[in-house]
């Protein structure tokens, strides 16, 4: 039986251009196909078309917050997510009412988030399996 692996799709919802930026360069050292979406309404549109095995989060968005994007990436039982956020308090409610076993949190006001990032993301690739092609 001949079997092909697809790439990782990870898809990074982040309204700040620069933030953006920093990383998907963080996260090229992966063997993924990066996907940017810099606000919630384009992130439900990528997420429906791709269904990334990996989610990125930003929480708080010039728009509000994310949280409806989120309760729909929950829906499609994602565990593979990563939410990330400056507003500590808003992190720690969606970690308490919408999350999955296996996400993960991240606060921006920590001087080492960059790298936090990093290590969810690699955490998510030598976790169990990721299930491509779903």
């Amino acid at each position: 039986m001949d079997l092909k692996l697809s790439i990782v799709k990870i898809l990074v919802l982040e309204d700040n251009k620069f933030i953006l930026s920093i990383i998907q360069a963080a996260l090229k050292v992966y063997d993924s196909q990066i996907y940017l979406a810099a606000d919630q309404h384009a992130a439900v549109e990528m997420f429906k078309e791709l269904q990334p095995e990996i989610v990125i989060s930003d929480l708080h968005m010039d728009e509000g917050t994310s949280w409806g994007f989120l309760e729909m990436v929950k829906s499609y039982k994602r565990d593979k997510v990563l939410v990330v956020s400056s507003d500590f308090e808003l992190l720690g409610k969606v970690e308490d009412e919408i999350s999955l076993e296996g996400w993960q949190f991240v606060s921006k006001n920590n001087r080492k988030w960059l790298m936090q990032i990093q290590l969810a993301v690699k955490s998510f690739f030598s976790a169990s399996p990721i299930a491509l092609g779903n």
